[in-house]
């Protein structure tokens, strides 16, 4: 005897129809046509996919998270991985939830999932398959296997027997018990006539013998030792299992290959028996390696795999945490710059060869990457990049700007001068060069943005977060008090240096000073980086130091950078100048030369 079930509410057939039994008559009409065309699993042999190669078609492949939990590192990097074979062999991405487990569901985990993939740059072609609605193509019900591979588990106190049971043979030794087959003599007749009067069941996939035999494109052969315990198929809410629900959708959605963690490599048999029950063609299956910390721990909350609204939070851009991800187990045959890709990047370079064993996650490359992709965005300027800049990097910076700007012009007010660290502190920022808050009128936002972006870019190299980007630019905005520039003179030169100016002894007033005579005969319509750099060129090499008997040393940059910022290093000069101004410019190299040190003069 046969047994036509629902699918229930799995994530492709979904109508809200309560779960019910009835015989193979019906069944047989909705039993897929292909199955004679049909090789078992087991008799299967690699493909070339198998070895690393792309496959000859366009793939289609699907990300199918739980509404249970919000989108982390973790399944991020499969759902990339499932986007890239999909783009590299223009296929399709197929979004879907598996929603099998109700009680678990996250109320906003859906619209979060949805809302991560779409900031992260992975749009998919088909789905968003959810709980509302569904496929109207896709009949309410199906056949799924005849009475030798279902059968009907009976009643709650069969249940909890069986729990009972399986409690017992795991503790006494040390493995997770099987089935004992309590209902398995039950004739299907009965078991179709109780579940249909509405006693409490569950319905279980009659497993085979022999363990069953499956290939995976990263581990080749894979066989279980023991065979498949006879595992629930159709839970006692009417709701099928992930295992049931995922193994049809994959079907119906004509899934070519799967790509997912290593941890579900040991369910892949019970998938792999489906299949074969069903008489359905089985994807590709590639199973990824875990991703560990340095202890060898699976990554939890505590350590790496949370939220991505974090790395969201602390301005991680898209790009530079998929390029993150994307090495977290793929290693492309051609690596350009240094492994650093964006996305249409990774899709040209993607392959299926991926490593084999547990990943484990470098905190320090992500800050790699990070620092890269913002870069890259701030060295080649265009729209897109623009956006990236401004998005992730000039207007949290500028929002910074304009409240440390308001703090600044009412400290002893507020009491608001220890909530900036020591580097950053108050009484270190005079005037700002341009105006930073509106008065008597509306600022010219416009302006100021496009400042802040551009002082950003001065700084790319010299920062990556936003408090280290507003670090950087601080002294573009605003004006170093005198004290500042004090303070950090003894650090320009070593304590036994001699200063001289084409070989000529001089001291650090004698050296601004003629920093100023030869920067002052640049007029403003000159006042460009290029012009400012040939004249530099020539000035700085004149102006070196030397220890004792020891040879000269170029010093000339080394005091302007002093002069402009209070810094021993720091962006281009001669971008740092055209970007300040003659005037100012030149109003504080005559700053410099008024703070003088007893050991240099």
């Amino acid at each position: 005897m046969n047994i036509f079930m629902p699918v229930g509410r799995s994530a492709y057939l979904r109508n809200g129809t309560q779960p019910h039994i009835v015989y193979l008559n019906r069944a047989l009409r909705a039993r897929s046509s292909t199955s004679s065309h049909f090789t078992p699993f087991s008799n299967r042999r690699p493909d070339r996919a198998t070895h690393g190669q792309l496959p000859d078609r366009p793939a289609r492949t699907r990300f199918a998270p739980s509404p249970t939990g919000y989108l982390h590192l973790g399944s991020l990097r499969t759902a990339l991985y499932n986007y890239l074979l999909a783009r590299a062999t223009n296929g399709k991405f197929i979004l879907r939830l598996e929603d099998t487990d109700q009680s678990r569901i996250v109320p906003d985990a859906e619209d979060r999932l949805y809302d991560d993939l779409r900031w992260a740059g992975l749009t998919w072609d088909e789905g968003q398959y959810a709980r509302t609605g569904g496929v109207p193509t896709v009949a309410a019900h199906m056949a799924l296997i005849s009475s030798l591979n279902v059968f009907i588990f009976i009643n709650n106190t069969s249940t909890d027997f069986y729990k009972r049971v399986k409690r017992f043979v795991a503790s006494a030794h040390g493995t997770l018990g099987t089935y004992p087959g309590k209902c398995l003599p039950i004739p299907a007749n009965e078991s179709a006539d109780r579940a249909a009067r509405g006693e409490a069941h569950t319905v279980r996939f009659r497993s085979g013998p022999n363990p069953a035999t499956v290939y995976d494109i990263v581990y080749g052969l894979y066989k279980k030792k023991l065979p498949e315990d006879h595992f629930i198929i159709m839970k006692s809410d009417g709701f099928p299992t992930y295992h049931f629900a995922n193994v049809v959708d994959d079907h119906l959605m004509e899934i070519t290959h799967v790509v997912r963690g290593a941890e579900w490599l040991i369910s892949t048999a019970k998938h792999a028996s489906l299949y074969d029950a069903f008489g359905w063609e089985a994807p590709k299956f590639a199973h990824v390696g875990l991703l560990v910390d340095s202890h060898r721990q699976k990554l939890s909350k505590r350590n790496m795999d949370i939220g991505i609204d974090s790395y969201r939070r602390d301005g991680v851009p898209p790009e530079a945490l998929l390029n993150f991800s994307a090495l977290l187990g793929w290693n492309p045959t051609k690596s350009p710059n240094k492994g650093v890709m964006s996305l249409d990047d990774m899709v040209k370079n993607f392959g299926l060869k991926f490593t084999k064993g547990d990943i484990v996650v470098n905190t320090e490359k992500l800050g790699f990457f990070h620092k890269k992709h913002i870069q890259m965005a701030l060295s080649n300027p265009s729209l897109e990049n623009d956006r990236i800049v401004d998005e992730y990097i000039s207007d949290p910076v500028l929002q910074l700007v304009r409240e440390t700007e308001a703090k600044r012009q009412r400290p002893s007010a507020d009491g608001l001068q220890g909530q900036l660290t020591d580097r950053n502190s108050l009484s270190l920022l005079g005037e700002p060069i341009f105006q930073l808050l509106p008065y008597e009128g509306n600022l010219d936002d416009g302006h100021i943005r496009n400042r802040i972006r551009t002082a950003v870019r001065i700084c790319r190299n010299e920062a990556v977060t936003i408090p280290s980007f507003f670090h950087a630019i601080r002294y573009l905005v605003w004006k170093p008090p005198a004290i500042y520039i004090k303070e950090l003179l003894p650090g320009v030169l070593p304590d036994s240096a001699s200063l001289f100016i084409d070989e000529a002894p001089s001291s650090t007033r004698g050296v601004m000073e003629y920093f100023i005579e030869q920067l002052g005969r640049i007029d403003d319509k000159n006042w460009f980086a290029d012009t400012i750099q040939t004249t530099l060129g020539d000035i700085t090499k004149r102006v070196t130091y030397r220890e004792a008997e020891g040879t000269p040393v170029a010093a000339g940059y080394k005091f302007l950078r002093w002069g402009l910022l209070g810094l021993n290093k720091g962006p281009q000069i001669s971008h740092l100048m055209e970007y300040l101004g003659r005037s100012e410019t030149l109003s504080r190299v005559r700053l410099a030369s008024t703070v003088t040190d007893s050991r240099l003069d």
